[in-house]
């Protein structure tokens, strides 16, 4: 029977980094891990900047 972390986790092994032993912990590669979280980030700002430029063209419509 598997824990439910150890289903979990096989669901994401191209970002994980096994441990080496049993006093180690997984990791997390970082180049597969954060660059998406960056480039997530950026498409939000970019969304937020659009639409605060809507909010001021309405409000001066007033």
């Amino acid at each position: 029977m598997k824990f439910k972390i150890e289903i979990e986790l096989a669901v994401w092994p191209p970002l994980l980094l096994k441990p080496k032993n049993e006093q180690s912990m997984y990791r997390l590669r970082n180049s597969e891990f954060v660059v998406p979280l960056v480039k997530a980030v950026q498409e939000q700002q970019n969304i937020i900047e659009k639409l605060t430029k809507l909010i001021e063209d309405l409000e001066s419509r007033k």
